[in-house]
Order: C-alpha cells, then sequence, then structure tokens
C-alpha cells in the first residue's frame, strides 16, 4: 500500500481482510514490510521531534513530530486501518467519512 493512487473497493476489501485476518504483531508487521519488532518498539519508546513555530499572534506552537521510521509506520498502519473502516462502517457514520 504504497503512494497515493486511488484505491478500487475490491482493493480496499482485499486490504481489510488481509489486515483483519492478522492473529499477532509478528503477522502485522509481515503484512506492512516492516521490520520485525519495529511497531513494538516503537509503541514502548516513539521517537518525536520537538520544535516551535511562532503563531499568528506572536505565540509559539510546539510541534511533536514522528521521526522518519515511526511516520512511516504510522502511514502504512493508517492504509489498512481505513480500508477496515470503510467495510465496518455503520450506516450513521457514513456521513462524516
Amino acid at each position: 500500500m504504497h503512494g497515493q493512487r486511488k484505491r478500487t473497493k475490491s482493493h480496499i476489501q482485499k486490504n481489510a481482510q488481509k489486515f483483519i485476518s492478522c492473529r499477532s504483531l509478528s503477522d502485522v508487521e509481515k503484512l506492512m514490510r516492516v521490520k520485525s519488532n519495529s511497531i513494538a518498539l516503537h509503541a514502548f519508546d516513539p521517537i518525536y521531534y520537538h520544535f516551535t513555530v511562532p503563531k499568528s499572534n506572536g505565540k509559539l506552537r510546539l510541534i511533536e513530530a514522528p521521526n522518519h521510521e515511526l511516520k512511516n509506520v504510522q502511514r502504512k498502519l493508517n492504509a489498512y486501518l481505513q480500508c477496515v473502516y470503510y467495510i465496518m462502517q455503520t450506516k450513521p457514520s457514513y456521513g462524516y467519512i
């Protein structure tokens, strides 16, 4: 699940099913093609960079940005979770997608 290309409904359903069928963290890591134990390590010791940027009112806004590897894992996980949400959404939630 790389890039920003448009996904078909069948592609979304296949990816959702792949994710749902995972039974362990290792299965998820294999599916997402990340290093073994990568998700667990990032969960227990996430690496974020902290910096500030000025706001229009002159105050400073604190930004906490994940390092490159963590951001990569988050993007891959998000892509699969979006597929699962799409196929499992309830009718009341449809208006907010």
